[in-house]
């Protein structure tokens, strides 16, 4: 087992780190706006991170908002062109959800 301090710094580190993610997100969404091909895997790619190690850091409910946006995305990646409207709305709602789960500390809305 990891001594206390140790682990409270892992975590802090995770927040930090999560905070810049969680900022890329919308901005890279965005993105896409203009060119759908050349920010599709690096979103999909920093969602699947969140997604995979949210819990690990006691954030479960990060993980499983990161993970139901996750779907949509690889849906978006396997094919070429612009987000089907539908696609768009579960997109925008995942990202939101995904916002307002996310700590105070890491830059979401819960607690903020």
């Amino acid at each position: 087992m990891l001594p206390p301090d140790l682990l409270e710094e892992m975590r802090a580190e995770y927040l930090q780190n999560l905070r810049t993610r969680l900022t890329r997100i919308p901005s890279l969404w965005r993105e896409m706006e203009h060119d759908p091909e050349a920010r599709k895997e690096e979103l999909l790619r920093i969602v699947h991170s969140i997604a995979g190690s949210a819990a690990t850091f006691g954030l479960p409910e990060v993980g499983e908002a990161a993970f139901e946006l996750e779907e949509p995305l690889q849906a978006l990646c396997r094919r070429a062109g612009p987000p089907e409207p539908s696609e768009r709305g579960k997109i925008d709602a995942g990202i939101a959800r995904l916002l307002s789960v996310s700590p105070a500390e890491a830059g979401g809305g819960a607690g903020s």
